[in-house]
C-alpha cells in the first residue's frame, strides 16, 4: 500500500472518501508555549519542526470572509434576537 500525500489524503477526506493509508492527522493546539519552554530547557532543539516528529500532517490556516460588512444575517438588526 502506497502512502498518500498530505493533499491527496485531505481532498479524499473532504469528499467523503477514505484515504488509502490513514485519515489526516491534525492537532489544533499540539503544544503550548509553556510546554515548549520546558522541552527546550530539557534539551529540545529550538529549530526542530515538531509536526513530523509527532507524525502530524502539515497544515495551513487562513480566514475566509463570506459576507460583506453589514450583510451577514446575524448582524442585521431586523433579524437580531430580542
Amino acid at each position: 500500500m502506497n502512502a498518500e500525500t498530505v493533499r491527496s489524503r485531505f481532498v479524499k477526506t473532504m469528499h467523503g472518501e477514505l484515504p488509502a493509508d490513514r485519515l489526516p492527522l491534525l492537532e489544533w493546539a499540539p503544544w503550548w508555549d509553556a510546554t515548549l519552554q520546558i522541552w527546550r530547557q530539557e534539551g529540545l532543539d529550538t529549530d526542530r519542526d515538531l509536526r513530523p516528529y509527532f507524525g502530524l500532517d502539515t497544515e495551513t490556516a487562513f480566514g475566509v470572509t463570506l459576507f460583506k460588512e453589514g450583510k451577514c444575517p446575524m448582524e442585521r438588526k431586523e433579524l437580531a434576537h430580542r
